[in-house]
């Protein structure tokens, strides 16, 4: 019986059992990472999914995309050598839903004193890790769009459906990805 791949082990694999991308072992080599961060199951929450599953056809090899339906510690190891990640994600601003907002997302300057829980990690404390453990982590831009609703169910909401133009063009754009 062949043994399961290991950490370190090169993977090719698109959407695993997970729904999760995997990177192989020599990271992303200086590319572009686009990270889709959802759950197709929590209604808006998928958004993040719908728009790098539409973006994964037409960006071609310059720009790795990752599916996550979580955010942990593996994905900094994924990270590794990117020139830039944008994260697209259901972000609560307290905007109306659909309103599309990008934010650099930087770590914290203060000492890392308390950690929420490693199964319930967010993306500053992810980034707050990786300065407390003196990780390089690449710039990061954060394109998230207002929920409307993030109840169980699938499906994305009107205000949400109607966004995914403005969130697609606007993750090509912090990509530098032109047409």
């Amino acid at each position: 019986m062949k043994a399961w791949p290991g950490p370190m082990e090169a993977r090719d694999w698109s959407l695993g059992a997970a729904g999760d991308d995997m990177v192989a072992e020599g990271g992303v080599d200086g590319r572009k990472v686009l990270v889709g961060l959802g759950n197709r199951y929590m209604k808006d929450d998928g958004v993040g999914l719908v728009v790098a599953e539409e973006l994964k056809q037409s960006v071609g090899g310059a720009v790795a995309v990752l599916v996550r339906s979580s955010m942990d510690l593996g994905l900094l190891w994924e990270l590794r050598g990117a020139s830039l990640v944008v994260i697209v994600d259901a972000v609560r601003t307290g905007a109306q839903p659909g309103t599309v907002t990008a934010l650099a997302a930087t770590p914290s300057v203060a000492p890392l004193e308390r950690l929420p829980g490693l199964h319930s990690l967010e993306l500053l404390d992810v980034l707050d890790l990786a300065r407390s453990a003196r990780l390089d982590v690449p710039p990061l831009v954060l394109v998230g769009v207002e929920p409307s609703d993030c109840s169980p169910g699938e499906g994305l909401t009107d205000p949400v459906r109607e966004a995914v133009p403005r969130l697609v063009a606007a993750v090509r754009e912090k990509l530098g990805l032109t047409g």
